[in-house]
C-alpha cells in the first residue's frame, strides 16, 4: 500500500481552538488544570473536567455558510466538528467527490437527558432539529451537507478507539472508491451528567490526569475535536499539496478473551498485535521510531500494560501520553492525538508527560527532548478489548 497523505489538520480542545494554540499550550511549561464539574447534579460535585471554552457561539466562515439559526442550535460538539473541519479544509480545493467518516459518541447524552425530563413531565418537548442531534452520525451528515460532499458519509463506533477505526475505513474508501480526498474526525463533549455519572459509577474517573504516575487513580474527562483531510500519495503529489504527515497501516486487534470489559490484557497481547500489524509491509527501520504516542488514560491497569507492551517491541523508545494535559476526549482522542503526534514530528521533538511526580518507568519522559527521527506510533485502546495503532511518518511541510 502506498502512503496516505495528511493534507489538512483542524484541532480544538481545552488547550486551544486551532493547531497553533493547541500545540503552543501543550509544550508550554504553564500548568493546565481541570476545573470543577459544571453540571449541578450533586453526585458530580467532586468530579473535574477539561472544558473546551472558545467562541463556539459565533458562526464560522465556512465554505458553504451554515445558516445562523442552524448553527446556533448545534450542541458544542457539533460546533467543534464544523470548526475543525473548516480549519482542515483551509488549503484544500473543493470537490464533491469526497467521503466523510466522522463520529460523536457523546452526542446522545444531552438529548437523552432533556428527553427523559420531558417524559417525566419536566421541561418542554425537544424541537425535532435538536432531537436529531442525539444521532452519533449527525456530524458526518452535517459536514457532507454543508460542504456538498457526495461520497460516503457515515460514523463508526469502537469506543475510545473509534477515530483510529475511522481513519482505517477512510483509507479503504480512498483505495476502493477513488475519492479525491476524505474528511475524517470526531468531536466529543462528554461532560454532561449522563456521561460523567456513567463512568463515575464504573470507578473510571480520577482526581487528576497523570498517566504513568504511581498515584494515578483514573482519567479526567476532556472535551475536544479533530479533523484531518487525507488523500492518496499519488493525488497529493499530483496537485502539489502541502503534506503534513504520512499515514501507513492501521493495525487492529482484540484481546477481549484475555481481559475484562473495561481493562486490557495485563500482558498487552492485543496492543502488541495491533502495533505489529501497523508496521506490516512497510519499509520501516525501528531505529527511526521517535516515540510511541500512547493511549494511556491515567488508569492503574491500562497504562502499565501498554507501557510494557511498547517496551517489549521497542526497547528504550520513549512513551508519551498527550492525555496528561488534555484529559480523555473519548471517541475523538485517537484522531486528536494523531494531530499532536504529527506536530511533534514536524517540530523535531519528543513531547513530555506532564503531572508526573512518582514513576517507576524509565522511558516516560517528563521534559521535552529533541529528535531527528521520522516515525511515531499512535495507539488507541477501548472497552471490550478493542485495540488500534497507526504508524505515522513526518511529512515535508509545516501546518500553517
Amino acid at each position: 500500500m502506498a502512503r496516505i497523505a495528511i493534507t489538512g489538520i483542524g484541532m480544538a480542545d481545552s488547550l486551544g481552538s486551532n493547531p497553533h494554540e493547541c500545540w503552543a499550550n501543550f509544550v508550554s511549561d504553564e500548568p493546565h488544570e481541570p476545573e470543577s464539574c459544571r453540571d449541578p447534579h450533586p453526585a458530580l460535585a467532586d468530579i473535574k473536567c477539561f472544558y473546551a471554552d472558545h467562541e463556539w457561539d459565533k458562526p464560522t466562515d465556512v465554505v458553504l455558510p451554515i445558516p445562523t439559526g442552524t448553527y446556533a442550535g448545534l450542541y458544542k460538539a457539533n460546533k467543534m466538528a464544523i470548526h475543525t473541519t473548516q480549519q482542515a479544509l483551509k488549503l484544500i480545493p473543493h470537490s464533491n467527490n469526497v467521503g466523510v467518516i466522522y463520529s460523536n459518541l457523546s452526542a446522545e447524552g444531552p438529548t437523552k437527558l432533556k428527553y427523559a425530563q420531558w417524559l417525566q413531565g419536566q421541561g418542554r418537548r425537544i424541537k425535532p432539529k435538536q432531537q436529531l442531534q442525539h444521532l452519533q452520525s449527525y456530524a458526518s451528515g452535517l459536514i457532507s451537507k454543508h460542504w456538498d460532499f457526495n461520497g460516503a458519509s457515515l460514523t463508526q463506533g469502537a469506543a475510545c478507539a473509534t477515530s483510529l477505526y475511522n481513519i482505517d475505513y477512510a483509507i479503504k474508501l480512498l483505495e476502493d472508491d477513488d475519492y479525491d480526498y476524505c474528511v475524517v474526525g470526531a468531536a466529543e463533549e462528554p461532560t454532561d451528567s449522563w456521561y460523567l455519572s456513567y463512568f463515575a459509577s464504573l470507578g473510571a474517573i480520577g482526581t487528576h490526569s497523570a498517566p504513568f504516575d504511581k498515584n494515578r487513580d483514573g482519567f479526567i474527562m476532556g472535551e475536544g475535536s479533530a479533523t484531518i483531510v487525507i488523500e492518496t500519495e499519488e493525488k497529493a503529489l499530483a496537485r502539489g499539496a502541502k503534506i503534513y504527515g504520512w499515514l501507513h497501516y492501521v493495525g487492529k486487534s482484540n484481546d477481549g478473551a484475555a481481559s475484562n470489559q473495561t481493562s486490557p490484557d495485563p500482558e498487552g497481547t492485543g496492543i502488541k498485535l495491533a502495533m505489529q500489524r501497523a508496521m506490516r509491509n512497510t519499509v520501516f527501520d525501528k531505529n527511526q521510531l521517535a516515540f510511541v504516542s500512547a493511549h494511556a488514560t491515567s488508569t492503574p491497569a491500562g497504562d502499565d500494560a501498554e507501557y510494557y507492551a511498547a517496551q517489549e517491541l521497542f526497547p528504550e523508545v520513549p512513551v508519551v501520553s498527550f492525555k496528561s494535559k488534555l484529559g480523555h476526549t473519548m471517541g475523538s482522542c485517537g484522531v486528536l492525538e494523531v494531530c499532536y503526534t504529527v506536530l511533534a514530528l514536524q517540530n523535531n521533538i519528543i513531547p513530555a508527560n506532564y503531572n508526573i511526580k512518582d514513576c517507576d518507568h524509565s522511558h516516560v519522559p517528563t521534559t521535552i527532548n529533541p529528535t531527528n527521527k521520522n516515525f511515531a506510533l499512535k495507539n488507541s485502546l477501548a472497552f471490550g478489548g478493542k485495540n488500534a495503532s497507526v504508524l505515522i511518518e513526518r511529512g515535508p511541510d509545516q501546518w500553517n
